[in-house]
Formats: C-alpha cells, structure tokens, sequence
C-alpha cells in the first residue's frame, strides 16, 4: 500500500545540520506540516495498482500549500518547483 511506502525526502538531521536558520520556511513547514497524516489520508483515493509511488501525492500536498502560501497560479507554482526543488 502506498502510504506503506512513504519515506521523508530528506531526513530530520539533514535539515538540522544543513539549514542553520530555525525561522527558514523549511524548518518551520516541516515543524507544521504532518506530512504521515497527509498521505495516510490520501492514500484511500489512490490506486496502488495504476498511481505512481507515494512521493507523488505529497509533491500534490506541497504545491498547493506553496500555491496558498505564496499566493501563486497553479503554473507558477510548478514552475517554482522546476527551478527550485527545495522551495
């Protein structure tokens, strides 16, 4: 099942050793943000058999918070996204 197969694209030491500024977006987003819960919930809506892996479904979650928190059309959030991984 796919929320089985959901793992953190980067680890909790890698954002702590990596990014010095405790008020960074990221940081405090990833504080925020109970990423398990989404794709748990998510999950029941999604078919193992023809989606993609996991990742998929929080990249869906994370450009529509970016989209909401920024204030961005749905293309200049993926084309945020396309220019910045890490937004």
């Amino acid at each position: 099942m796919i929320k089985d197969k959901f793992e953190e694209t980067f680890s909790p030491g890698w954002a702590e050793s990596d990014i010095t500024d405790s008020a960074h977006e990221l940081v405090v987003l990833r504080k925020i943000i109970p990423w398990k819960n989404i794709i748990v919930r998510q999950s029941r809506f999604y078919n193992d058999s023809k989606g993609p892996v996991g990742k998929s479904l929080r990249m869906m979650a994370a450009l529509l918070i970016i989209t909401r928190l920024r204030g961005l059309s749905d293309r200049e959030a993926v084309w945020q996204v396309k220019e910045n991984r890490y937004i």
